[in-house]
């Protein structure tokens, strides 16, 4: 992926999450914790936009590659969500390529990466819709205050900004 698309990538997730957030969707569902929430919700379209436009990825996996796996081949029985048909199938490009530097930025673990490439793209599908949570949103909240209300910041400035807000995940 490149930054663009990585920035593309940001854009819609976040947008599909701040729209089903104010439309009464739970923080689990949406991988998000309450501070996030109050967060998104103080921001307009134009400071989430703003914030998505960054060269990092702001989201992550939520699930184990062995859960993956399961959801993989699940009969898909729950509502789609479209933020993890977009990540994954974005997922799927890149661990395709065998790039780990690439696999390393997105977050895609060897494991992840055996589990994506036995995969195609119906079984990604099936997978957004077994009802688990594929992914969560992967930054401190101050990235949100200080990456969408800054206008003076950068591009490159606000990439910068959410590696530092970056929290890991066991």
């Amino acid at each position: 992926m490149s930054p663009g698309q990585i920035a593309a990538e940001n854009l819609a997730l976040l947008i599909y999450t701040w729209e089903w957030l104010r439309a009464g969707k739970t923080l689990g569902q949406l991988g998000i914790d309450g501070q996030v929430s109050r967060m998104l919700h103080q921001m307009d379209r134009h400071e989430i936009s703003r914030a998505a436009d960054c060269h990092v990825p702001l989201f992550s996996f939520a699930c184990t590659p062995e859960i993956l796996k399961q959801a993989l081949t699940s009969d898909g029985l729950y509502g789609v969500d479209p933020r993890a048909e977009i990540f994954l199938a974005n997922r799927w490009r890149a661990s395709a390529r065998g790039d780990s530097g690439l696999n390393g930025l997105l977050g895609i673990s060897k494991k992840m990466c055996e589990v994506l490439g036995v995969a195609c793209f119906p079984s990604l599908q099936s997978a957004a819709r077994a009802g688990i949570q594929v992914i969560r949103f992967n930054l401190r909240p101050q990235y949100l205050h200080h990456g969408g209300r800054n206008l003076a910041m950068q591009t490159s400035h606000r990439s910068q900004l959410a590696v530092l807000n970056s929290v890991c995940h066991n």
